[in-house]
């Protein structure tokens, strides 16, 4: 009867679980990191710079020499703003650890799309917060906000593309530019976007 009761939930449920689950062991292991690149040391110090000029600051080009790739900047400036060392670095981490796990809602949302049942899209929705790579969530690198904003962009990329609207066009169009602030190299994505929606009309 357990079981059956089990497998009866919803699958957000259970995505939801995976992703509480991963963000508490992110945020156990990243908070014992106290280990700094050089990549990290300049985006903590852009996220404490950006109070200076707010907000100007947010899209100055001069000092900040990365571009678009700015969104993990932007990030931790709010625990920056709110707290200080070391709980505005700790704040950073758990937004990284929260963005990160976050991948798991799209991946869901497209197997539901996919047509797999609740708790068979839950599956490879855990199984993407669940890989190697989640060790970046231990430092203050562009690949914690990267990861999700690329998967929410596919996810968008496609539910426009199947469900034609105005409205899924403009989320789709906001969730590339999202993904372009979290990665530039994430820029090839805007491209993908009509070549999709052609392919599915045609």
């Amino acid at each position: 009867r357990l079981t059956r009761r089990v497998a009866a939930l919803p699958g957000w449920v259970f995505v939801a679980a995976a992703m509480v689950v991963a963000v508490v062991w992110f945020c156990k292991w990243s908070f014992v990191t106290h280990v700094f690149q050089n990549d990290e040391d300049q985006y903590v110090y852009l996220s404490r710079w950006l109070q200076t000029d707010f907000p100007a600051s947010l899209f100055a080009f001069d000092i900040y020499g990365r571009g678009l790739q700015r969104l993990e900047v932007w990030l931790l400036a709010i625990p920056s703003a709110l707290f200080d060392s070391p709980w505005s670095l700790r704040g950073g981490r758990l937004l990284n650890a929260i963005a990160f796990a976050s991948t798991a809602i799209p991946v869901y949302l497209l197997g539901r799309r996919l047509a797999l049942r609740p708790a068979w899209a839950a599956l490879p929705a855990a199984l993407t917060i669940a890989v190697p790579w989640a060790v970046v969530t231990t430092s203050f690198l562009t690949e914690n906000v990267a990861y999700p904003a690329f998967m929410w962009a596919v996810w968008a990329i496609f539910r426009a593309a199947t469900a034609p609207h105005w409205r899924n066009d403009l989320l789709a169009l906001a969730l590339l530019i999202v993904a372009g602030a979290a990665r530039s190299g994430l820029l090839i994505l805007a491209p993908v976007f009509p070549i999709v929606v052609a392919a599915v009309g045609l």
